[in-house]
């Protein structure tokens, strides 16, 4: 259809000028291809770096507002902190289900 396009009904050398458009085409979306997907892969390691960065510093944030007793401490009390939690499996699922799909 590209070579009709091109050239209307009289295309050069018929049958060979399509298959060598087409070899042609392939190798350009090929390509393109290896170039965009490098380029990908780049950016997604660049994100997850920058996502276990800001990660890294919300730890440290809170380990050192912990430390220097300024945080709230009542939810870290053993005696108190699983009241009213549930034991039902299917919360479990969902709670990880929706926690995996954050990160």
């Amino acid at each position: 259809y590209l070579a009709a396009a091109i050239w209307g009904e009289d295309v050069p050398h018929g049958h060979l000028t399509v298959r060598l458009m087409s070899v042609a085409l392939l190798i350009i979306i090929g390509i393109s291809n290896i170039v965009s997907c490098k380029l990908v892969l780049k950016f997604c390691s660049v994100t997850s770096c920058l996502k276990l960065a800001v990660v890294g510093f919300l730890v440290v944030c809170g380990v050192a507002i912990s430390v220097t007793g300024r945080g709230q401490k009542q939810n870290l009390d053993p005696a108190t902190s699983f009241l009213d939690s549930s034991t039902n499996p299917t919360g479990y699922a969902s709670a990880f289900f929706f926690c995996a799909l954050s990160y």
